[in-house]
């Protein structure tokens, strides 16, 4: 079972990325969207299904084009006013890449992407690795060694996987509390 909606899929992936039990946020250099494409399949509930079908209706009168999904890059992409005007139109985030540092242990940095492998049924979670930083004893970061990359990826997934286990029960239940 999925995450059923277009916010709660961008709800996870904000969660995800501040959730701070493991890690403390730096950015968010690059995001995926989608919206929902009429056929999808989102669920929604019955009272409004008319409306948003009289709405689509409308939509597809006046708009004969349409972008499916995005790929935004740049410095904190989460905050920029393109982002929130593409949220407030129906995309959601269907994969993000951030940068955080561990909060304890060997406290690396890590360059993090999480995505869904079916955007817009809301299933298949991954997560990778993109890169992880070494904390030098002049406190700056340098690019893990191979031997020790592949094992850093290995813990450090490992702890965002508890985090997004967590999430995604979490909003589950609130889902099912509606």
């Amino acid at each position: 079972m999925g995450i059923s909606s277009a916010e709660l899929r961008s709800k996870f992936f904000t969660d995800l990325i501040n959730d701070g039990k493991f890690f403390e946020f730096i950015s968010v250099p690059k995001v995926g969207i989608n919206q929902f494409s009429p056929d999808s399949g989102e669920e929604a509930d019955e009272e409004n299904d008319e409306v948003e079908k009289e709405e689509l209706a409308e939509k597809e009168r006046v708009t004969t084009a349409r972008i499916q999904s995005a790929t935004l890059k740049g410095d904190n992409v989460l905050v920029t006013q393109l982002y929130k005007d593409l949220a407030k139109d129906g995309y959601f985030l269907n994969s993000v890449q951030w940068e955080c540092v561990e909060k304890t242990g060997e406290k690396r940095k890590a360059v993090f992407e999480a995505y869904f492998l079916n955007p817009d049924a809301g299933t298949g979670f991954c997560v990778e690795v993109k890169s992880s930083y070494e904390l030098t004893s002049e406190n700056e970061y340098r690019l893990s060694e191979p031997k020790s990359r592949r094992f850093a990826a290995q813990v450090l997934k490992d702890k965002l996987f508890k985090c997004a286990f967590s999430i995604s029960a979490a909003i589950q239940k609130e889902n099912n509390g509606k």
